[in-house]
C-alpha cells in the first residue's frame, strides 16, 4: 500500500556555528512546490490548472500518491492561515493551494472501486436556494495511487492518513479565505464538509462505543492498524468545522450526531496509542494489531508497506508529529492536574530524545532505544528527515525537568531541519517532512489552532517552546 522508506547514504551533519533560521511557511510551501510538484492536464472547468505531487521510493516510485497530495494541501493551508492577508506570499499560497485542490478533485472524480458506495457520503454536491446541498456524485476519498498525469488510478482504495492531512489543509484554506479572495471557496467549503462526513463513514470503524481510524476506505481498522494514522488534533478540527458550518446546509442535527463519533474517534485513538506506546521510550511500532473485538491485547504486526511491523521507523515517526500537534492545540495542564493524553504521550518521546542528546556535540544524538513492542529503531534516524523532522515536534512541549537540555535538543534538531541539503528537500519523503517540520517549529501550525477550534479553546502564547 505504501512505499518502503529506506533511503540512501545519510546526509552530512550541519556545520558548526550559528543555527540556520527556519524558513517561513510560505518559503517552505514554495520550495515544496518547486521541487516536488508538477502541473498536469485538467478539464477546463478547473481554474487554475491542477497540480500533482510526485512521489518516489518503493511501490510509490514515479507515481502520484494521495499521501503526497495531502502533505501539499496541508502546507498550503498552514501558509494561508499564517501569512498576512493579501500579501504576495498569501496570494502565492492561495494559488498553489487552488492548484493542489484541483489535482485532489481530479483524483476523486477518476477514482473507481473505492468501497465508497453510500450515496449520501459523496462529494461534488451543490447548494440549493434553500441552503440544502444536493447529493454529491463522486468519491470524496481518492484512490491512493495514480499515474503522474492523474488520468488513471493505479491502485484501489483510499489511504486514511492522506485523507486526513488533505482535509485539514482544505479546512485551513477555507477558514483563512473568503469568497471575495477565492470565488470557489463556497464549493470548497461544501467539499470539505462532505469529505469530513465521508471520512467518518468510510475511514473509521466502530466496535460498540469504541471507534478507530481504518487504514483506508477498503481495509484496516480492528484487524490491522497503524499508530501513525491516528490524528486526534485533526479529528477535533473536523468536529468543530462540521458544527460551525452545518447550519448553512440545514444539517445541524447531522453535525451534532457526527460530533459524538469524532469524540469517540479521539478516545479510541488514545486507547490504542496507550497500548502501543512504550512507557520508557515513548516509541511505537510501525504497525499494530489493536485490542478489541478480534483480540484481547494489542501487538505489533500486520505489516502493510514494506516497513517492519515492530520497528520504530518511517511509518511510526510521523505519528509523533500527529499527537504532538494535538498537544500544541491543547492548553497546558495546570500544576497538580493529570496531563491530557497528548501531553503525556509527547513528553515520553521528548524525554527520550533529550536523553540522547550529545552535549559535547549538539549536532548529534545517540541511537534511540528499542523496547516493549519496538524491536528495532530505523538505523541512522538522526540523518533521516522523515524521522527527525516529525520527532522534533515532541520537543515543543515543555518537560517538567531537564528544561535547559530540552532547549538544546530542540535547537539541535531545528538546525538539522534548517541546514538539510537540497538533495533531501528535493526527495519526496524527506522533503515533505522537512517542510512539515518547518511549519511546526516556526510556530505557524500551532497558531492555526485559533482558526480551527476558536481562540478560547487554544493554548495561550508561551505554553509551547520556541526555536530561538
Amino acid at each position: 500500500m505504501r512505499a518502503s522508506r529506506i533511503h540512501g547514504s545519510p546526509a552530512p551533519a550541519p556545520a558548526a556555528g550559528a543555527m540556520p533560521l527556519l524558513r517561513s511557511s510560505c518559503v517552505a510551501l514554495t520550495e515544496f512546490a518547486t521541487d516536488l510538484t508538477v502541473l498536469v492536464p485538467s478539464d477546463a472547468k478547473y481554474a487554475p490548472r491542477a497540480r500533482a505531487v510526485l512521489s518516489s521510493g518503493g511501490v510509490a516510485d514515479g507515481v502520484v500518491v494521495s499521501e503526497g497530495m495531502g502533505y501539499g494541501l496541508l502546507l498550503a493551508g498552514v501558509a494561508l492561515a499564517s501569512e498576512p492577508r493579501d500579501s504576495e506570499c498569501w496570494r502565492k499560497a492561495l494559488s498553489l493551494g487552488e492548484e493542489l485542490f484541483a489535482g485532489w478533485r481530479l483524483m476523486c472524480e477518476r477514482t473507481r472501486n473505492s468501497c465508497q458506495a453510500y450515496a449520501p457520503a459523496m462529494c461534488g454536491g451543490r447548494v440549493k436556494r434553500t441552503g440544502e446541498p444536493s447529493r454529491g456524485t463522486v468519491a470524496c476519498l481518492p484512490a491512493w495511487q495514480f499515474d503522474v498525469e492523474l488520468r488513471r488510478q493505479r491502485s484501489s482504495g483510499s489511504a486514511a492518513d492522506a485523507d486526513e492531512d488533505a482535509l485539514l489543509g482544505l479546512v485551513l484554506m477555507v477558514e483563512a479565505t473568503d469568497a471575495a479572495a477565492w470565488p470557489s471557496r463556497p464549493a470548497a467549503q461544501l467539499w470539505a464538509y462532505e469529505t469530513a462526513r465521508a471520512f467518518l463513514q468510510y475511514n473509521t470503524a466502530a466496535a460498540g462505543a469504541a471507534r478507530l481510524t481504518r487504514l483506508g476506505s477498503c481495509w484496516g481498522g480492528w484487524d490491522c492498524n497503524n499508530p501513525s494514522y491516528l490524528a486526534p488534533a485533526h479529528y477535533r478540527a473536523f468536529r468543530a468545522f462540521m458544527l460551525r458550518h452545518a447550519k448553512e446546509y440545514g444539517k445541524a442535527s447531522e453535525a451534532s450526531a457526527a460530533a459524538g463519533n469524532w469524540d469517540a474517534l479521539v478516545r479510541g485513538s488514545y486507547a490504542m496509542l496507550r497500548d502501543a506506546q512504550c512507557a520508557h521510550t515513548g516509541l511505537t511500532p510501525n504497525w499494530w494489531q489493536p485490542a478489541g473485538p478480534q483480540r484481547p491485547r494489542g501487538a505489533a504486526g500486520c505489516n502493510s508497506s514494506g516497513t517492519s511491523a515492530d520497528e520504530f521507523g518511517a511509518e511510526a515517526s510521523r505519528g509523533v508529529w500527529r499527537v504532538a500537534l494535538d498537544a500544541l492545540w491543547t492548553p497546558a495542564p495546570w500544576a497538580g492536574e493529570a496531563p491530557p493524553p497528548s501531553w503525556e504521550y509527547s513528553r515520553r518521546v521528548g524525554s527520550h530524545l533529550v536523553s540522547k542528546l550529545n552535549l559535547s556535540d549538539v549536532a548529534n544524538f545517540s541511537a534511540l532505544d528499542a523496547g516493549c513492542a519496538v524491536a528495532s529503531v530505523h538505523e541512522g534516524w538522526q540523518w533521516q528527515g522523515f524521522i527527525y523532522g516529525p520527532l522534533s515536534a515532541a520537543l515543543l512541549l515543555p518537560l517538567e525537568t531537564e528544561k535547559e537540555r530540552q532547549k538544546k535538543a530542540l535547537a539541535a534538531l531545528a538546525a538539522h531541519i534548517g541546514a538539510a541539503p537540497r538533495r533531501d528537500r528535493a526527495d519526496y519523503y524527506h522533503g515533505s517532512w522537512l517542510a512539515i517540520a518547518t511549519v511546526t517549529l516556526n510556530g505557524d501550525l500551532g497558531r492555526a489552532c485559533a482558526r480551527l477550534l476558536g481562540a478560547d479553546n487554544c493554548p495561550a502564547a508561551g505554553e509551547a517552546l520556541t526555536v530561538e
